[in-house]
């Protein structure tokens, strides 16, 4: 006999199958383009369902960008195969990572470009979520210089972490507007350059 689900479990799986839907019309339209009615249809649920857990678009878009931000911190700042690594070796993995999800152009990647962009736009209630994050990721990587034991300590690691993320994420847009000119296997190089000459610990 079928297990009955909770109710917690219920919502649990609505909740994720609106998040989806909403990631993918953002991704594919823009967060402008996004209504509660269009996510309900497309999960497969009614637009007052939505606007019932979530309150309003803008609640909704706060939501999808707090999901977005968690599983990127999960995923990558938190993967258990860095823990293994060296301080350099980590931060080739944060990058090659990062450029393999934009040569995917996976909707996660560009919904959460999205996102930032209308954050300091036409979104400005979804800013706090993202200098909470850019935050958070800038501390990370300065972490992990202060930590590694192969990387130099006479640096400014939140100058370091700065360029870094906005070396991946410059990439990214460039990528996103015209890929047959990014060379991203290139650009990967480059950064692992950069990383090496710029931590390496001096001998």
């Amino acid at each position: 006999m079928t297990k009955r689900r909770t109710q917690a479990e219920r919502t649990e799986t609505s909740d994720n199958a609106i998040f989806k839907a909403a990631i993918e019309i953002i991704a594919k339209e823009g967060p402008s383009s996004m209504s509660l009615a269009k996510v309900g249809k497309s999960a497969g649920f009614t637009g007052g369902l939505v606007s019932y857990r979530f309150g309003s678009k803008s609640g909704l878009l706060q939501a999808v960008s707090e999901r977005i931000l968690e599983l990127w911190n999960a995923k990558t700042l938190q993967d258990p195969k860095l823990q293994q690594s060296s301080g350099i070796e980590r931060l080739k993995f944060i990058a090659e990572d990062y450029l393999h999800n934009v040569r995917k152009r996976s909707d996660l990647m560009i919904a959460q470009h999205r996102l930032m962009h209308a954050s300091y736009g036409s979104c400005p209630d979804l800013l706090p979520y993202f200098q909470e994050f850019d935050k958070n990721v800038r501390d990370s990587i300065g972490s992990i210089i202060t930590d590694g034991n192969d990387t130099r300590q006479d640096i400014n690691n939140q100058a370091f972490a700065t360029v870094f993320i906005a070396t991946l994420r410059g990439i990214a847009q460039q990528y996103f507007i015209n890929p047959k000119d990014v060379d991203l296997e290139e650009a990967k190089q480059m950064i692992w350059k950069i990383c090496e000459e710029s931590l390496g610990a001096k001998t």
